[in-house]
């Protein structure tokens, strides 16, 4: 019996292949018809996976060719950039009522300029075409949304929350503010309340219909929790956190919560606000106190997501994720496949247990989607893109298994299946000291490193070398391709006594 990266080899001569995957306790999922939150129980879910028509059988002799030709393909993440588009916002959260409709909130590449808007985008068919933007006020940066389906998938019938702020057109006052859509109970589709004056939100979670936690802070910096028991009409602040911006809240259930505050956020003229101190604040009362139960010095925290009251994740702006399996009492960190520098934006999960992080590179060269498949010990790239739009990836969000949305930079990343990691294995062109993209390639391929002086080499499924010589003077480097067969290679990169290899497939 042979293991690789989770998957179990049943026979020396068979195609078959059989995937065993843990559902977490605790994956929070709504249900629109009592507007409460249900559920998962801990369970096994088997999952059987068939190579495709053109994979050979699997034996020792042609185990690892097998594995490149017909499971590659499947390995790789499946993100596409849709149709909604807006040239100069920053999408910043997505709320999907079924698998079509969605709304996704945004807010002004340049939030200080009272000519730009926020705004709330509708799609019907699953960001497919462009959207309807029904909500578009000047001067207004919308950072988050929470929600579920009403009585019909339609937007105009759900329950949602959006959150942000605005500054007014006369003396350039902020204040924060909470739109709010609830079906049979507002004169109109949905109305703005304004909770108070120099101050902003950016992140809510609503627990159901009447509960829920606003995060954000004041102009001067100092970070704040508002709690509302009315379904948004009032909110009450609840705790004031001395220089420290709330930028996520997670709820576990009615009395466990999480927050961490001072993650990366973007600025007037493309710049990006990066804090140099940050922490994870956990609450057992319902909010009514909250203690630090991790701090970071030089860095911000930007997201958090607990499947269950003891296992969770946190993001950081640098890059780095840490997991706790003891509701946040302890934290370790995690391993992840992909070359640094990069910054982390947000996490969350999914009902079957798979977690996803965003994120991107601080020099917009590439947006970046990580996925871990046990609880967040190991973490693998997804989603690498680092041409065209989308190039910053600010949140992330799943309605299911399958249906996810990363707003990003100017667009909406989107997936129908869950961003294609059902085989469970590793990318196998990103490890922790190199990446490679685009990958597939028809042209050039990129190959990013963290250390000079590396020699890299081409090879085909032969073994024999196809493109060698290169020596890497730059932690950057192109490689000519467009000479090389359709097919699959083998890129090798050896720094010292490590050796990489990873896989390219050239179009």
């Amino acid at each position: 019996m042979k293991q690789v990266a989770g998957l179990t080899e049943v026979g020396p001569a068979t195609c078959l292949w059989n995937l065993t995957s843990r559902t977490m306790d605790g994956v929070e999922e709504f249900v629109p018809s009592s507007y409460t939150r249900r559920r998962h129980g801990n369970h096994s879910v088997d999952r059987t996976i068939r190579s495709p028509p053109n994979t050979m059988c699997i034996s020792d002799r042609n185990f690892a060719l097998a594995l490149c030709y017909g499971i590659l393909a499947m390995a790789q993440g499946q993100w596409t950039t849709g149709g909604v588009f807006a040239s100069s916002q920053q999408f910043s959260g997505a709320l999907a009522f079924d698998e079509d409709n969605a709304i996704f909130v945004n807010g002004s590449t340049d939030p200080w300029n009272l000519n730009y808007e926020g705004q709330i985008v509708a799609t019907t068919g699953g960001n497919a075409g462009q959207g309807t933007v029904f909500y578009y006020p000047a001067g207004t940066v919308l950072e988050d949304v929470d929600g579920w389906a009403g009585s019909t998938p339609a937007y105009v019938d759900g329950y949602y929350w959006v959150v942000g702020s605005r500054r007014t057109m006369t003396n350039q006052i902020r204040r924060s503010l909470v739109i709010r859509n609830m079906p049979g109970q507002l004169p109109s589709s949905f109305t703005e309340v304004f909770t108070g004056s120099n101050r902003y939100y950016r992140c809510i979670d609503m627990l159901d219909v009447d509960n829920g936690f606003c995060g954000g802070a004041s102009v001067a910096g100092d970070g704040s929790i508002d709690r509302t028991t009315d379904g948004g009409v009032t909110w009450v602040q609840t705790d004031t956190f001395p220089g420290q911006v709330i930028s996520r809240i997670r709820f576990v259930n009615g009395s466990l919560g999480f927050a961490v505050s001072n993650g990366s956020h973007w600025n007037a003229n493309g710049t990006i606000d990066l804090p140099d101190s940050g922490n994870v604040y956990r609450t057992m009362d319902g909010g009514a106190s909250w203690q630090i139960v991790l701090s970071a010095v030089g860095t911000g925290f930007s997201g958090v997501w607990f499947t269950d009251q003891l296992n969770g994740c946190v993001t950081r702006n640098d890059g780095a994720i840490l997991r706790t399996t003891d509701g946040g009492t302890t934290w370790l960190p995690t391993t992840i496949a992909l070359a640094p520098p990069f910054l982390l934006t947000a996490v969350t999960g999914t009902p079957s247990g798979t977690l996803y992080a965003s994120g991107y590179r601080a020099d917009n060269s590439g947006a970046i989607i990580l996925s871990s498949i046990d609880g967040g010990a190991t973490w693998q790239l997804n989603h690498y893109s680092s041409t065209g739009v989308g190039r910053r990836i600010n949140n992330i969000y799943f309605l299911n298994d399958d249906v996810g949305y990363a707003p990003a930079w100017t667009c909406v990343w989107s997936t129908d299946n869950g961003g294609n990691v059902a085989t469970a294995l590793p990318s196998t062109h990103a490890s922790t000291t190199a990446l490679l993209y685009p990958n597939p390639s028809s042209t050039t391929v990129h190959l990013e490193l963290t250390r000079t002086g590396a020699v890299v080499r081409v090879i085909d499924l032969q073994g024999r070398t196809v493109i060698g010589g290169l020596r890497t003077s730059d932690l950057r480097t192109v490689i000519d391709v467009s000479e090389l067969a359709a097919g699959l290679y083998q890129v090798e990169v050896v720094t010292g006594d490590d050796a990489t290899m990873l896989t390219l497939q050239k179009e």
